[in-house]
């Protein structure tokens, strides 16, 4: 790898269990509907796994190297990258630097405090639990990928759960707010698609 790109210290990848820890939690909530557990249940148990998440960035952000970033190496830093469609040149290609490093640990604390927020939805909780964990991933993804592939399909995949959270469980004006988000965030879209 070149200098400006830093593996993980113990050299397991980090990153990826970072995004992937919502999608599995949003698998445990599915599975919480076959095992027909209650709906207090499925509240605890995505606490506990936005908890899990955040631990993993805390520890992303404790073992993330200042010195090298001052040193002028390492801007770059749990780095993975996998060849992946060489045709258009496209690598799966994660790492955190200065700017996303406080973005991935703001996001994975705010992940448990929206959890408890959301504890009075009384309607379609599991779907809205598995909505909070999907824009979760998204966002995580969104700010360790590096290949602009990625960083568009993270980018499409949070606007989604948005999408359907102001929609389905928001205010009194939630549909017009649900019409304008999608309207901005397409014309959003469009650019981020028209740079590719």
């Amino acid at each position: 790898m070149p200098a400006y790109l830093l593996p993980s210290p113990d050299g397991l990848p980090w990153l990826t269990l970072l995004v992937l820890s919502p999608l599995i939690g949003i698998a445990l909530v599915g599975l919480s509907a076959a095992l027909r557990l209650s709906e207090r249940s499925v509240r605890l148990g995505v606490l506990a796994w936005t908890l899990l998440t955040l631990g993993i960035a805390l520890y992303v952000w404790a073992g993330f190297d200042y010195g090298a970033v001052a040193a002028g190496q390492g801007a770059f830093q749990f780095a993975e990258r996998v060849p992946w469609i060489s045709a258009i040149r496209v690598n799966y290609f994660l790492a955190i630097d200065g700017l996303s490093l406080p973005l991935v640990l703001l996001t994975a604390v705010m992940m448990p405090v929206a959890a408890f927020a959301s504890w009075g939805v009384a309607e379609r909780v599991r779907a809205h639990y598995a909505l909070l964990l999907l824009l979760e991933a998204a966002m995580l993804g969104y700010f360790v990928a590096l290949d602009f592939f990625f960083i568009f399909i993270f980018w499409e995949f949070s606007l989604v759960p948005a999408f359907l959270l102001i929609q389905l469980w928001g205010r009194e004006n939630r549909r017009d707010a649900a019409l304008k988000f999608f309207i901005y965030t397409m014309a959003g879209s469009l650019g981020l698609l028209l740079l590719f």
